[in-house]
């Protein structure tokens, strides 16, 4: 921001300033604010990519929140399956044993 603000104060104008840092804006950012200097409605485009950024910043939040439901299911299920397959299957096993029958194929493998 600092040399966005340097650059402007030196003379640049502000576009050719953001174009600078194509890592932090978006060249379809960089081309509103290069009509509205050249409009003369700048006001106008900052307050629309003000408004773009913080709809995707709350889609974003949106996104993560849904998808953190499934995720703790699927991390609970892997636990589930690991503790059945760590603790109660090779009980089975034993039970099966004192009853000199054989475990299911399925249960094998």
């Amino acid at each position: 921001w600092k040399e966005i603000h340097d650059l402007v104060i030196d003379g640049m104008s502000l576009s050719d300033a953001m174009a600078r840092s194509p890592e932090t804006f978006p060249r379809v950012y960089v081309a509103m604010v290069e009509a509205g200097e050249t409009g003369g409605f700048l006001d106008v485009v900052l307050a629309q990519i003000a408004d773009f950024q913080a709809r995707e910043k709350d889609l974003q939040g949106k996104v993560i929140s849904a998808l953190m439901y499934p995720a703790i299911l699927l991390v609970l299920a892997i636990g589930v399956l690991i503790f059945l397959l760590v603790f109660f299957i090779p009980r089975f096993q034993l039970v099966f044993q004192g009853f000199n029958a054989e475990l299911p194929l399925i249960t094998q493998v």
